[in-house]
């Protein structure tokens, strides 16, 4: 069972909402890249109930035991019986924040320019060092969100985790849960690609079109080409625009073809690679790889696959959790970055 705790911006004033009123349905959304991005629930009190810990811009906290699993900011909820209530994740704040650097472009030192957001009040810590992202981008305007999403199109990934700690890496995360299941959703070449064509801009402005493609992929699937642009990033080198195209079609080929719909999860469903059943789905983030084990009757031969997960959403009144697939259908080499920046609230 969800408890959430709120708090006034200045933390002055805290209070459990279970000790004004009743929480229930609460459900929510984390992406990967990024984190907790949505909330919402009902709040069952007195339609004229006034506290400051209820008014748009608390911030949120909501626990299963004694893990906190999300956290973010209350928007105005609308009184009635009961209250309706929606919470915006902490990663999805990254998009209030316009990214600026103490000195130089902000894509030079992406540290420096998280950390001059975190002292604006991005509720964020950065406990380690942070990817810079591949060429010079727009020195000038971008947001924080925009910012971390220029990494993601260049193939890495960001994660904000459950205490607002952010994170960059240059790979999905490793296997750590395993599940067993029937009935698995099915996979499709659709929004598969074994080819990019790519363009970009370098330093003396001229414009270039180029393909990559691999041998292994076109040898199992044919060519399926998709196209990306790279404009957006400023001038590159020849080498660097060529590192990012790889970067996108390894993903493509780490994340495998793409499934037709996300797995629908139920407590005791999932175990860790030790063995240890995994009862409580609220604790699960969303930046994670499963191994999922297929155990539909079949020929004898049970195939395995490693699922990294690009969005979970969780529901306290069932228990269940649903796994969105990092590669789902129609996603496009453009369509998956669009779709990546969206899912993070970017």
């Amino acid at each position: 069972m969800i408890r959430v705790r709120a708090a006034t911006r200045d933390g002055t004033v805290t209070a459990w909402l279970d000790q004004l009123g009743q929480v229930a349905n609460w459900r929510h959304t984390k992406n990967n890249p990024g984190g907790p991005t949505s909330a919402e629930f009902d709040f069952i009190a007195q339609p004229d109930l006034r506290h400051p810990c209820m008014q748009g811009g608390a911030m949120l906290d909501a626990y299963s035991g004694t893990k906190r699993v999300w956290r973010g900011r209350l928007e105005q909820p609308i009184p009635g019986l009961p209250w309706q209530c929606t919470g915006t994740g902490a990663a999805a704040l990254a998009k209030d924040y316009q990214a600026h650097a103490t000195s130089g472009n902000i894509y030079a030192s992406m540290n420096t320019t998280v950390d001059t957001a975190i002292a604006d009040g991005l509720p964020w810590t950065r406990p380690a060092t942070l990817l810079n992202p591949i060429g010079a981008g727009d020195s000038l305007s971008a947001s924080i969100d925009g910012l971390l999403g220029s990494i993601v199109q260049q193939g890495q990934y960001w994660n904000l985790d459950n205490d607002s700690r952010v994170t960059t890496s240059t790979t999905p995360p490793p296997v750590t849960l395993l599940l067993a299941a029937t009935d698995l959703p099915a996979r499709t070449l659709d929004g598969y690609a074994t080819a990019i064509a790519y363009s970009y801009t370098d330093g003396s402005n001229t414009f270039h079109n180029i393909t990559y493609a691999t041998a292994a992929l076109r040898a199992r699937y044919g060519t399926i080409m998709d196209s990306v642009d790279l404009s957006s990033l400023g001038a590159l080198t020849s080498a660097q625009a060529l590192s990012v195209a790889q970067a996108l079609l390894a993903r493509q080929a780490a994340n495998g073809l793409p499934w037709t719909s996300g797995f629908t999860i139920l407590p005791g469903q999932l175990y860790t690679l030790g063995g240890a059943t995994i009862t409580d789905l609220a604790t699960l983030d969303a930046n994670i790889t499963i191994r999922v084990i297929d155990l539909t009757p079949g020929d004898g031969f049970t195939p395995t696959f490693d699922v990294p997960i690009g969005q979970l959403d969780y529901d306290d009144t069932t228990g269940q959790a649903t796994l969105t697939p990092y590669a789902v259908a129609d996603d496009s080499l453009l369509a998956s970055i669009a779709r990546t920046k969206h899912l993070a609230g970017l």
